[in-house]
């Protein structure tokens, strides 16, 4: 099954959350993302400060301003002729943040309406996620 196909039949909220994943890739293709800067993106995502019943929230928020710290360095050091680099990567991780939290959403009021199939990983996960809310 063609993905263009499985998108135009999943509703215009997949579709949505589809293309704007698709702009996402394309603006980390433009931008070349390498190894160093996609190790430090990776970071900053899984290790997110904003999670609630974090208990370390002090030490994360440190860590992460290292971590966005040594990217700014790099991107500075290795992209000079992208003086905005290191914003339009930060930019590509916000959006990313959105589109998985809209993505959530999106699976959580799919698994409540009987769409998702039970007893799996990924509903564990959004029951554990949307029971702390």
């Amino acid at each position: 099954v063609e993905p263009s196909h499985t998108v135009s039949h999943a509703g215009p909220a997949f579709a949505s959350l589809s293309q704007r994943g698709t702009e996402l890739v394309e603006k980390l293709r433009l931008l070349k993302v390498d190894r160093q800067e996609f190790a430090c993106a990776r970071f900053l995502i899984m290790f997110n400060s904003d999670v609630k019943e974090l208990e370390e929230h002090q030490f994360v928020e440190s860590v992460q301003g290292q971590v966005k710290g040594a990217l700014l360095e790099y991107t500075l050091t290795t992209s000079s002729q992208y003086c905005n680099r290191f914003t339009r990567l930060l930019q590509c991780l916000s959006e990313l943040r959105s589109l998985s939290t809209l993505a959530e959403d999106y699976l959580y009021c799919r698994h409540l309406s009987g769409e998702v199939p039970c007893n799996n990983l990924l509903n564990e996960m959004l029951h554990a996620k949307y029971s702390w809310t």
